[in-house]
């Protein structure tokens, strides 16, 4: 059964490549979802800061305003669930995030990523 809570609210996409973010962006909204985006860790900040019903933040780890996960650590401390988007394979780097409550570390290079993430967004 598919998770429909999230109908109510936004997801923020956030990545620096505007292929990525463009097609995450349609990819969710042909689902229904209503998306907001940013290109950089200040606009994300921006656009939560005037968004309060993010329920999902889809986020790449390195960003050129936020290096090494500065974007992910901050939606995170706001309690938003995150997905963590990357294009770099570190199991370390998973497990401590997992740790922090990160609800899963996507690989943006694998086959298919688009569609996994859109899947997970789902449930």
């Amino acid at each position: 059964m598919v998770n429909t809570d999230f109908l109510e609210k936004s997801i923020l996409v956030v990545d620096d490549d505007p292929v990525i973010r463009k097609s995450l962006t349609k990819f969710l909204e042909i689902e229904g979802i209503k998306v907001l985006s940013a290109d950089s860790f200040k606009h994300a900040v921006e656009v939560y800061r005037n968004n309060k019903n993010i329920s999902l933040a889809l986020v790449d780890y390195v960003l050129p305003d936020a290096k090494d996960g500065t974007a992910v650590e901050y939606f995170l401390s706001k309690n938003i669930p995150t997905l963590l988007l990357t294009g770099t394979v570190d199991k370390k780097i998973r497990e401590l995030y997992v740790q922090k409550g990160l609800v899963d570390y996507i690989f943006k290079s694998i086959p298919d990523a688009l569609n996994i993430t859109v899947e997970l967004v789902k449930r």
